[in-house]
């Protein structure tokens, strides 16, 4: 009622219009205020209104008090809606309940199993198989392997309850050597049961998912293992310091340096802009020839101002060039000093090291 009075005391007219039709009396009245109620011909002559007027009024208040009801109706239903959730355990909110009414595996299966299991386990029994059913729900739906998928999929619960019940169990009990015994049956039926699938689905590779995560961890280990040591860093994102020493190395057989800059600078810029499906390099060809011929000359300036001489690659790195490439001769082959030029007699062979 405090909502009514509140509703239609903002329009003055209106507020007397059903306090003198209808006797509503306001919430807080004074004891010489007129609360007698007339007819809609006498309201009109006092309001100097006509009647037409008068009803459009009232529709008027009618209109806004029906929006206001049915916010409050909704408001009350969501109030009482939410405290029921409230006392509704947490069971009663079950997950993957589609998946398993559709494929026919009823709910008892897991709460009339074993009375010793607490609720807890039961539902996060329920919520593993249910998760493998909607794993299996191709082969769930397909009439031809309908019956041997399900019979896989409960000899998988089986295994499951089985190693559970021998956790608990000494190896040494009879009891366990009977699951045991029990669990090697099920695994050669159900091993059977898999590769029956696997012929009527090659596309799933039930057989081959667990090798080939096994496969892709051992990937990613042997990545992590590569780069864990410092020197396997990528200097210029393309290659470590040691590739990059080898590139710039120059030889009697090799004298340019392979090393690239302008291939670099291309990789790069490729890199950064690897997810721009409308990328474009924005440097020419020929600024790319430029650095590769420029790098190249530089390299070739510097040996020639730093007087490195240039390593003969079939015959080892010389002794005195440095400690950047480790000496491969030991001992050079040395002439004799009386033979010919022609002619000359090592004195001692040596070969290279690795």
């Amino acid at each position: 009622m405090a909502l009514f009075h509140g509703l239609a005391c903002v329009h003055t007219r209106r507020w007397l219009i059903v306090r003198r039709l209808f006797g509503i009396a306001p919430l807080i009245s004074t004891t010489d205020e007129d609360l007698s109620t007339v007819g809609r011909e006498q309201l009109c002559e006092r309001l100097s209104i006509t009647a037409k007027e008068l009803q459009a009024e009232l529709d008027a208040l009618r209109a806004q008090w029906s929006v206001v009801a049915v916010r409050k109706d909704q408001q009350k239903s969501a109030n009482q809606y939410s405290e029921k959730t409230e006392e509704q355990p947490r069971e009663e909110f079950k997950f993957g309940h589609e998946i398993l009414e559709k494929h026919g595996f009823p709910e008892m299966m897991f709460t009339e199993f074993d009375s010793k299991r607490t609720p807890e386990q039961n539902r996060l029994e329920r919520d593993w198989f249910a998760k493998r059913a909607s794993e299996w729900d191709r082969m769930l739906s397909e009439p031809m392997a309908e019956s041997i998928a399900r019979e896989a999929l409960l000899n998988e619960l089986y295994l499951r309850r089985l190693q559970m019940e021998m956790t608990v169990l000494s190896p040494s009990s009879k009891r366990w050597q009977e699951l045991l015994a029990a669990k090697n049956d099920i695994e050669v039926r159900r091993e059977a049961q898999l590769e029956k699938l696997q012929g009527m689905f090659p596309e799933s590779s039930l057989a081959g998912k667990i090798s080939f995560r096994a496969v892709i961890s051992e990937l990613n280990q042997a990545h992590r293992e590569y780069y864990a040591g410092g020197d396997r860093g990528l200097m210029d994102r393309m290659f470590t310091h040691a590739e990059i020493e080898v590139l710039l190395r120059q030889s009697v057989q090799q004298q340019q340096p392979q090393y690239r800059f302008g291939l670099t600078v291309a990789v790069v810029q490729a890199m950064n802009n690897l997810y721009d499906p409308n990328y474009r390099s924005r440097i020419k060809l020929s600024v790319f020839k430029k650095l590769d011929a420029g790098f190249r000359h530089a390299v070739n300036q510097a040996r020639e101002e730093l007087n490195e001489p240039l390593v003969n690659l079939e015959e080892g790195v010389e002794p005195g060039e440095g400690d950047d490439f480790p000496d491969l001769n030991e001992i050079k082959e040395q002439p004799m000093q009386n033979e010919t030029k022609d002619q000359t007699k090592p004195s001692q062979s040596h070969s290279p090291q690795s």
